[in-house]
């Protein structure tokens, strides 16, 4: 058999992977600076991502806790 012939696939299994990552983050700069270009402020635009951003983490903390915020240290009410 031929070494020469042989060749191994496994390393490039990650670059599509990687290659989707980089142009999903790309893509969110990309539009940052369309928007900035388009005659929004830097400013409010940043605070609109980030109040976007921060929209499922706060979702999901209103789900786990249902009734607020429960004190470190301290029991969790019952659900039922």
């Amino acid at each position: 058999m031929n070494s020469a012939l042989t060749f191994d696939f496994a390393p490039l299994v990650p670059w599509p992977l990687l290659l989707l990552l980089a142009s999903v983050w790309g893509a969110s700069y990309l539009f940052i600076k369309v928007a900035v270009d388009g005659g929004f402020e830097p400013g409010p635009l940043m605070c609109s991502r980030a109040a976007i951003g921060a929209a499922p983490d706060r979702g999901l903390h209103l789900d786990v806790h249902p009734g607020g915020d429960v004190p470190l240290g301290s029991e969790r009410p019952d659900r039922g």
